[in-house]
């Protein structure tokens, strides 16, 4: 499946992928189900908190910020 330049994706499918990666990567580093289930319950508050943010300069902001702290935190299998 070819995938669309970043330019041409919307700020919500971003955001969304983001979401799903995360959520894939918590599941991958939690072997105990329960512990799975409350820290993806603390992610889906903090995507809820950003949800209504007006400004498109500050959301674009948080979603480099939420792909940096992805990128760190578990491809240097830190937790």
């Amino acid at each position: 499946m070819a995938e669309l330049p970043s330019g041409l994706i919307s700020h919500t499918r971003k955001v969304c992928s983001l979401y799903k990666r995360a959520l894939r990567t918590l599941e991958s580093f939690n072997y105990k189900r329960h512990e799975y289930r409350y820290e993806a319950i603390l992610l889906r508050q903090r995507f809820e908190k950003n949800r209504h943010i007006p400004d498109a300069r500050i959301a674009k902001k948080l979603l480099l910020e939420g792909e940096e702290e992805l990128f760190k935190k578990y491809s240097l299998g830190t937790i």
